[in-house]
């Protein structure tokens, strides 16, 4: 399983930071690795659980399609997201008051199958073939850990992208703040 989480304290309040995470479109346009080129939401309008994003971005030089729903939306407080992705990948933001500001806390889970394991640059009958290939001529142990590897490289990616994009988000929202009260 792939899980990173990791989280940032925050000089604003939990409203300004909300309106922001719940904001798809404006924290897609923020995300520095990324170029958006449409991002909506069904019904249009106001999010609430059950909403439905839908994103057509550029990650890397490459068109990337997918939809993401609403599973918990606690105004305030929570957002959780589930992609409609394979694998799917389960995206839970918190927020946590503190002194002088919040706490916002961001974790991506997803379980990646083992059948799957090989490069995601393959398709994914060539990447079972190719697991299959592995675990036959180098044996069942060499497999495992060739998925190891491979799972551990992803989450020290993944983890590196979710730092980056909170340092992003709190920078965002503290000159915003700063900008206002100046």
């Amino acid at each position: 399983m792939i899980r990173v989480k990791s989280s940032v304290n925050i000089q604003a309040s939990p409203e300004e930071v909300f309106a922001l995470i719940s904001d798809v479109r404006r924290c897609g346009e923020l995300n520095p690795r990324v170029e958006v080129i449409n991002i909506s939401n069904e019904p249009p309008g106001k999010v609430t659980e059950g909403t439905v994003f839908h994103y057509r971005i550029v990650i890397q030089g490459k068109m990337t399609e997918y939809s993401s729903k609403v599973i918990t939306f606690e105004p305030n407080r929570l957002l959780e997201t589930q992609t409609d992705t394979y694998p799917v990948v389960n995206i839970s933001i918190k927020i946590e008051p503190i002194e002088g500001g919040v706490c916002l806390e961001q974790e991506l889970t997803s379980e990646v199958p083992r059948e799957e394991s090989t490069p995601v640059a393959f398709p994914g009958w060539f990447s079972k073939l190719i697991g299959r290939l592995e675990k036959e001529t180098s044996g069942a142990e060499s497999g495992e850990a060739l998925y190891q590897q491979q799972e551990a490289a992803m989450q020290e990616q993944l983890q590196e992208q979710l730092d980056e994009w909170l340092a992003v988000v709190k920078k965002h929202l503290e000159e915003e703040r700063n900008t206002f009260f100046a």
